[in-house]
């Protein structure tokens, strides 16, 4: 049988989490092509990183903890994407977090609802607000 993380440890987790982002002075919002998540993946490993010219990760900070009920929410401040004029960015179909503007350390990532995946068209601008939760409702 597994453990659980509780209430006060998700939010003790949750702080731990916040004070190491706030200390890093933020973090790197990257978008992917990945549709579907394994928690082995990593950049290069099972997550694709998209391409295209105009397209770089962005960096998102501050971040806030968000409490509502027993689930902390961290989130970071909004990322804006825009594709330059006469580009097509291709098969977007989720976000990561990572430490850095380049390299494969991701954090965590979480793919698009099925509608919003997709191609991305020049002049398509769309504002990002990356988000981690504690807790796991497949618990």
């Amino acid at each position: 049988m597994n453990g659980m993380l509780l209430a006060s440890g998700q939010n003790y987790m949750a702080d731990l989490l916040l004070t190491r982002i706030t200390s890093l002075t933020g973090l790197y919002v990257g978008l992917m092509t990945t549709q579907n998540l394994v928690e082995s993946y990593q950049l290069g490993t099972g997550i694709t990183e998209i391409t295209g010219a105009g397209y770089a990760r962005q960096k998102s900070t501050p971040w806030t903890k968000i409490t509502s009920g027993d689930d902390p929410v961290i989130e970071g401040y909004r990322v804006i994407f825009e594709v330059p004029v006469g580009q097509i960015w291709a098969n977007v179909n989720g976000y990561f977090v990572s430490l850095s503007s380049t390299g494969p350390n991701i954090l965590w990532a979480e793919p698009f609802a099925i509608e919003d995946r997709g191609e991305r068209t020049e002049g398509d601008i769309w504002t990002l607000i990356p988000r981690f939760e504690q807790r796991y409702y497949g618990e």
